[in-house]
Order: structure tokens, then C-alpha cells, then sequence
């Protein structure tokens, strides 16, 4: 599920990292 995550737009990396 990470490689989702960093395929798809900063903002949402952030929102998770958050």
C-alpha cells in the first residue's frame, strides 16, 4: 500500500504521514 501512496500526489503523503 506504501508504493500507493508515493505514486500518488505529496498531498497525500503528507496526510498520511500526518
Amino acid at each position: 500500500f506504501f508504493a500507493i501512496f508515493f505514486r500518488e500526489p505529496p498531498k497525500i503523503q503528507t496526510k498520511e504521514k500526518k
